[in-house]
C-alpha cells in the first residue's frame, strides 16, 4: 500500500512522506513540500437585544458576517430588521427616498487577510482583516461616500478610529473594500460604515439618504501559533503592528507542538500546491539548552542587551542585530522611519539601518510616503536557524496606493561581508497604507547572516541590490545562525 504521513503540522511549508508499505515493513520513497493552510470558521452575525443592538459574531472565525441583517435603511427603506443597527442606536438612519433606487448598505463582512489573500485563520489580533461592503449607490455613484471606521471598545459607541472613504465606482449593488490590522488587547472589536449623500466625512452624518450600520466581531489573541507557523516567542511578545512602542521582555520559549494526523480535525487541511523545488528533508534537531553565540571577533557584543530573538542596534554593523541563536528575530520598533522621517517628527533610529552603506532616501514625511518599519524572520519547523533552515521573511511596511511601491527582498550569508542575493519582490500597494509582505526562503551561510529588505517606488537598478531614490527605504536585519 501507499500511505501519505503529514511530518509536520504547521501553518506555511511542511513535507509529506510518501511510503511503501508490505506487511510490517516500510519504505520511504520520498518527501513531497506542501504547504499547510488553517481555515477557522465562518460565523454569521446574530442580533441580540440585550447587547450591542447591532450584529455580532460572538465566537472568532476566519470571516464574520452580517449575513442580511443590514438590508434596506431604517424603518421605511426595506424596511431594515432591527433599525439602525449602530452600536446601542447611537446614530439614526436617514427615511429619504426609494429602497434600491436610493442610498443603503446592505452588507458588511470582516475577514481574516489582505485584499488579495483568501480568508483562512481566525481574525487574530495583529493581523491584517479585510471589510467588504456592499452597498447601493444612487445614480452612477460618485455623489455617495462610504466613511470606513474600526473601534476597539464598541462598548463605547464614541471610540472610533478613520479607516478610509470610498466613493463607488458606479451605481447599483457594488462591494467596497478596505483593510484594518486587528488591534492588540481588545477581544470585542467593530467597524462601522456610514454611507452618506454628499456631506463631509463623519461617523454619524445623519442626511435624509444617510446611513449608517455597525458590525461588532469576536478576535482570536496571538497566543497561538501564528502565520509564520512557529509558537510565540520572546520577539512576539515586541510590538503589535503597526506602531506600539512596548519595551520588550523575555519569556522562555513555548515548545514547539506536535499532532497526530486525523481526519476528524476540522481545523487543518492542507493544500498542495506544484512545486518546481527538488523535494528534501532535513532531520529533527533539537534546540540546545542554552543560546550559543558564534560571531566574527571584530564585532562588539553588547551582552547585557542580548534577549533571544530580539534585536539591538550594532554600531560595528550598521542594522539592528539578534546574536542570540533563536527561532525568531524580530526588529521590533527600531525600523521605524524612513532617514530622517519618522515617528514624532524624529528621524528613524540609527538611520539607514544597512550594513554596507545602502542609504535612504529623505523626501517626504512619515505616513505620507513609504516606509520600512519592521522586518521579522522565524524558521517554518519552529527551531533554532541552522544551516539549511526555511524561514519566513515578514516586511511590515507603509506605503500609499498613490505610489507604485515595490518591496524586494534579499539574503547575506555572510553580515560581516555582505553579498546579497535576490530572494523575490512583493506589490506593497494597498489601500490604508498598512501591509505585510512575507516570503519564504533557506539560509545558508555562516554564523552571522542578514535579510535586506529594499522600498522602492521605481524600478529596480540593473545590478543593484541598493536601489536608491528620493522616497525609498531600506532596511537590514543580522541574525545568528547555528552551525
Amino acid at each position: 500500500t501507499l500511505s501519505l504521513l503529514a511530518l509536520e503540522k504547521i501553518e506555511g511549508k511542511g513535507h509529506v512522506e510518501v511510503s511503501w508499505t508490505f506487511g510490517s515493513d516500510r519504505k520511504r520513497i520520498t518527501y513531497i513540500p506542501i504547504w499547510v493552510v488553517r481555515y477557522g470558521d465562518y460565523q454569521s452575525a446574530h442580533y441580540i437585544r440585550t447587547s450591542y443592538l447591532a450584529p455580532f459574531c460572538q465566537a472568532p472565525g476566519r470571516v464574520c458576517s452580517s449575513e442580511s441583517w443590514l438590508n434596506g435603511r431604517g424603518n421605511s427603506m426595506g424596511p431594515e430588521l432591527n433599525a439602525p443597527n449602530a452600536i446601542r442606536g447611537s446614530c439614526p438612519d436617514g427615511s429619504g427616498g426609494t429602497y434600491l433606487v436610493d442610498e443603503s448598505i446592505e452588507k458588511i463582512v470582516v475577514r481574516s487577510g489582505g485584499l488579495e489573500d483568501e480568508a483562512s485563520d481566525n481574525l487574530t489580533e495583529g493581523q491584517e482583516a479585510t471589510i467588504e461592503i456592499t452597498v447601493y449607490a444612487y445614480g452612477s455613484g460618485t455623489s455617495d461616500t462610504a466613511d470606513i471606521w474600526h473601534s476597539t471598545d464598541p462598548n463605547n459607541s464614541g471610540t472610533w478610529t478613520w479607516v478610509e472613504s470610498i466613493v463607488p465606482p458606479n451605481g447599483g449593488l457594488v462591494t467596497l473594500k478596505s483593510t484594518i490590522t486587528i488591534a492588540h488587547g481588545a477581544p470585542v472589536q467593530a467597524v462601522r460604515v456610514n454611507y452618506r449623500y454628499q456631506g463631509d466625512r463623519s461617523t454619524c452624518s445623519g442626511g435624509d439618504y444617510d446611513e449608517v450600520d455597525d458590525l461588532v466581531f469576536t478576535v482570536k489573541a496571538s497566543d497561538s501559533i501564528d502565520q509564520g507557523g512557529i509558537p510565540p516567542t520572546d520577539a512576539e511578545q515586541l510590538s503589535a503592528f503597526p506602531y506600539d512602542t512596548a519595551v520588550p521582555t523575555y519569556s522562555p520559549t513555548v515548545p514547539f507542538p506536535t499532532f497526530t494526523p486525523s481526519s476528524s480535525d476540522p481545523t487543518w487541511g492542507p493544500t498542495l500546491l506544484p512545486s518546481t523545488e527538488e523535494p528534501t528533508f532535513a532531520p529533527s534537531i533539537q534546540p540546545s539548552s542554552a543560546p550559543t553565540f558564534s560571531l566574527d571577533t571584530s564585532v562588539e557584543i553588547p551582552v547585557d542587551e542580548i534577549v533571544p530573538g530580539v534585536a539591538v542596534y550594532v554600531s560595528n554593523l550598521g542594522a539592528p542585530t539578534c546574536f542570540a541563536v533563536a527561532s525568531t528575530c524580530d526588529s521590533g520598533t527600531l525600523l521605524e522611519g524612513r532617514g530622517i522621517t519618522g515617528p514624532s517628527d524624529l528621524p528613524e533610529s540609527n538611520h539607514p539601518n544597512s550594513i554596507d552603506g545602502c542609504t535612504d532616501g529623505n523626501r517626504g514625511k512619515y505616513k505620507k510616503q513609504g516606509s520600512v518599519d519592521r522586518v521579522r524572520i522565524g524558521a517554518v519547523d519552529g527551531r533554532e536557524f541552522r544551516e539549511g533552515s526555511t524561514v519566513f521573511i515578514e516586511a511590515y511596511v507603509y506605503a500609499r496606493k498613490t505610489l507604485p511601491y515595490t518591496v524586494d527582498f534579499y539574503h547575506a550569508p555572510d553580515a560581516t561581508d555582505p553579498k546579497w542575493t535576490l530572494i523575490d519582490e512583493k506589490s506593497a500597494v494597498t489601500t490604508n497604507g498598512f501591509k505585510k509582505l512575507t516570503v519564504v526562503h533557506e539560509i545558508k551561510g555562516g554564523a552571522l547572516q542578514a535579510i535586506r529588505v529594499n522600498l522602492r517606488d521605481e524600478d529596480r537598478m540593473e545590478g543593484s541590490t541598493c536601489t536608491l531614490g528620493k522616497r525609498n527605504d531600506v532596511d537590514d536585519l543580522v541574525f545568528a545562525v547555528s552551525e
